[in-house]
């Protein structure tokens, strides 16, 4: 791991938060563009936020899920255009954008050794607390919900964003940048991999406990596999794998 990234860390939080904004504006924006468009008696982003229908209804779903996909591509973009603004930085050392070196059944590994652990520690907290895997999964219901109030569009949809756009747009902003950004101060790779790992937890905050916990582990784990290989690409990977397999278990079950 010799690939650090020129951002300090106030720039790069300040970067960071600034991106990340942005972004959000800019997908609204674009979507809300959109549905202009759109026929008067037909659902729209904005028609489905007055009525309350959230991401419950077939087409509202499918809203939801074109803001999320939309957040996504932006903030991955935004984020490889960021990696050039600084002259002695590259989406190699800012993003960790480098070859792996790893061959496809390493990763197949790699990601079966991390959700066996994770599924272990699924059992602990069950068998230490008494949870229902129903108790785990609450937060989750609006994943489900999408799809039985909608179709195989919104299915495929859901794998595409789920599976692809936020594994790529969180990888590149937690264990690419903010990760490159924070390994070299004090605190080191430890350090790092926590603050991390925490703040993208944060982000599901909808999840149950026990659920946000489980995240926080995978989180680290994504920094160790990132950080031995020296590539995001690892952790895009294993994130996408593991988020597609999760999401169409969910759905069958």
């Amino acid at each position: 791991f010799d690939t650090v990234s020129p951002w300090g860390t106030v720039s790069g939080l300040a970067a960071l938060i600034g991106v990340g904004v942005g972004s959000i504006v800019v997908a609204v924006i674009i979507v809300v563009a959109i549905s202009l468009f759109m026929p008067t008696n037909s659902d729209t982003l904005i028609n489905c936020v007055s009525r309350g229908q959230g991401v419950l209804a077939g087409e509202c779903g499918t809203w939801m899920l074109g803001l999320s996909g939309f957040w996504g591509i932006v903030l991955a973009a935004s984020f490889y255009a960021l990696s050039h603004v600084r002259s002695d930085g590259s989406p190699q050392s800012v993003l960790l954008l480098n070859r792996s070196g790893l061959a496809w059944w390493q990763y197949i590994v790699i990601m079966v050794a991390m959700i066996g652990l994770l599924y272990l520690l699924e059992v602990v907290m069950s068998l230490v607390t008494g949870a229902t895997q129903a108790d785990l999964e609450r937060g989750l219901e609006h994943l489900k919900a999408i799809v039985e109030n909608g179709g195989i569009y919104q299915w495929l949809l859901l794998l595409f964003v789920v599976a692809v756009v936020a594994p790529v747009s969180e990888e590149l902003a937690f264990r690419g940048f903010m990760f490159t950004t924070l390994v070299k101060t004090r605190i080191g790779f430890m350090g790092a991999a926590i603050v991390t790992s925490a703040t993208w937890t944060l982000l599901h905050y909808t999840y149950t406990w026990q659920i946000l916990l489980v995240l926080f582990v995978f989180g680290v784990l994504l920094a160790y596999v990132v950080w031995r290989t020296g590539s995001v690409w690892t952790g895009i990977v294993v994130h996408g794998l593991n988020n597609l397999i999760s999401s169409i278990v969910l759905v069958l079950r």
